[in-house]
């Protein structure tokens, strides 16, 4: 299962669990011109993951076999917090179920360089 939401950056974020593995993508832009992808290994989901809305971004937290693992979204990258974050006061974020995650399309390679006409000798002074 696949679940994408929407973060106040602008970004989009695309959770899901492969062989315990779980894979978090964000992506920014109409056409994803830039995604960004990072594996953890939590052991599969109990639940559905929850998103929360956070002051730089947002916070992912996973529940797998007896633990919790949370996860700090932000436009600058994907990282693990190693403690519980104060969740209370905050809003969660939708997650909605979606099929595919977005990737790059390869790169096409360069057209080839024009070759350079030789130059003209030096004249003598």
């Amino acid at each position: 299962m696949i679940y994408q939401g929407d973060l106040s950056s602008g970004q989009q974020v695309y959770i899901e669990n492969n062989d315990g593995q779980t894979i978090v993508t964000l992506s920014q832009g109409k056409e994803h011109q830039q995604v960004q992808r990072s594996s953890f290994e939590t052991g599969e989901w109990k639940e559905t993951p929850t998103l929360f809305k956070a002051e730089d971004g947002a916070i992912l937290c996973a529940k797998a076999g007896n633990e919790q693992f949370f996860f700090c979204l932000q436009p600058t990258g994907i990282h693990t917090l190693h403690e519980p974050p104060a969740l209370a006061d905050t809003d969660k974020l939708p997650l909605h179920e979606t099929k595919e995650v977005p990737t790059l399309e390869p790169m096409r390679p360069m057209k080839p360089m024009e070759p350079i006409a030789p130059l003209k000798p030096i004249k003598p002074l």
